[in-house]
């Protein structure tokens, strides 16, 4: 089982136990466009199998269901009635939250040690109202003045099959910068540079001296080709917006990227299939921005984000 199978919803919610499943939606899809649950249970982190009557939440609605063997693959839902059979697949979660603290940063769970830089600059706490919780990385004035935000190298591994999601947003001029989010095994090369060198990386990236209109979807594995493939998403950066950034890997070899709206509608995706470097790719999260010239501050924006990775072969 993928993690596309563990994680879907408009809202994510953080999974503290170590076993989880998930239902397609009402047309056997897993896109999220109609409603697959997100259900999780507490099985033995070591091992699994879920004991005969271990419950599940299903976050979509609230219901609870019960497994129904000892194996934990037949599971009812307490509410409906309804019963599936579903195998069960060991995952690791970590992500990260915004929230004041006195040193303004973010705490990260398990994917890695928080590392957050803003040289000369600022990282500030920021409540965006409906848009949630932000922290906010501001360069200072220089030119190829960065403030970055990332879970540091060896957090992610692309042969485990993660499942990431953030909530981000360029905050004011689109002049003089570059912006990038996403799996990578160094974020200050990232936002030095369009294309950099001896960097893994998956994600998105706006350049102003790329001329970027639109958000890029790109990504390189130095144990690969070491070449940089570049998409044009086609859809265009907007100051001030707050979007989702989704990286699943359905297999070691199919990746998708997607862009979501701040409703979680879907406004572009990209998916690689048959490429064995993305399964190459091992970094953190995160993401940064650089001011190109200097000739005035730059502003990243980043929310909540979340990692969902398999720690056993699972089925």
């Amino acid at each position: 089982m993928s993690q596309r199978d563990q994680i879907r919803g408009n809202t994510i919610i953080p999974l503290t136990d170590h076993f989880g499943f998930g239902l397609p939606g009402a047309d056997g899809s897993l896109d999220g466009s109609t409603g697959p649950r997100i259900i999780v249970t507490n099985g033995d982190p070591a091992g699994t199998v879920a004991p005969l009557g271990s419950m599940a939440l299903d976050y979509s609605d609230g219901s609870v269901w019960t497994a129904t063997n000892a194996l934990g693959t037949g599971w009812v839902n307490q509410t409906s009635g309804e019963t599936v059979l579903q195998d069960t697949a060991m995952f690791q979660e970590g992500g990260y939250t915004p929230m004041p603290t006195t040193a303004t940063q973010s705490p990260w769970g398990s994917c890695g040690d928080l590392a957050e830089a803003a040289v000369g600059g600022a990282i500030t706490y920021v409540d965006g109202g409906a848009d949630g919780m932000f922290i906010n990385y501001a360069t200072n004035a220089a030119g190829n003045a960065e403030a970055t935000a990332w879970s540091t190298d060896d957090t992610v591994n692309a042969l485990a099959l993660p499942y990431y999601l953030t909530r981000f947003s360029l905050v004011g001029a689109l002049t003089d910068v570059r912006c990038f989010v996403g799996i990578t095994d160094n974020i200050s090369n990232m936002v030095s540079g369009d294309d950099p060198a001896a960097t893994d990386y998956i994600g998105v990236q706006f350049s102003s001296v790329r001329a970027d209109t639109n958000w890029q979807f790109m990504y390189e594995a130095q144990a690969g080709t070491a070449t940089q493939v570049i998409v044009d998403s086609g859809y265009a950066v907007t100051a001030d917006e707050v979007l989702f950034l989704e990286i699943e890997y359905i297999t070691a070899t199919t990746v998708v990227v997607r862009l979501r709206d701040s409703a979680f509608a879907i406004v572009a995706s990209q998916t690689w299939t048959a490429v064995a470097d993305v399964g190459l790719i091992i970094g953190g999260v995160g993401g940064g921005i650089e001011t190109i010239v200097g000739a005035a501050a730059r502003n990243f924006r980043l929310g909540e984000g979340h990692v969902y990775q398999k720690t056993t072969a699972g089925s």
